[in-house]
């Protein structure tokens, strides 16, 4: 969670869309979260608007 690559991101982000796309809606989110939780890594404004992305369909907004 506290490395300065983008893996660890990416890899919440995968799974949190996996979890969405299982129908396992809180466990997408947890995972959409910790992705958000990750800071300096690269592409932390893509990858953080897709969880933002992936938060709000769980959510239903």
């Amino acid at each position: 969670e506290h490395r300065k690559e983008y893996y660890a991101a990416r890899a919440a982000l995968q799974i949190a869309m996996i979890y969405e796309e299982r129908g396992q809606k809180a466990l997408a989110i947890t995972y959409y979260q910790k992705c958000l939780g990750m800071d300096d890594h690269e592409y932390k404004d893509s990858i953080d608007q897709r969880a933002k992305s992936g938060i709000s369909r769980c959510k239903g907004e």
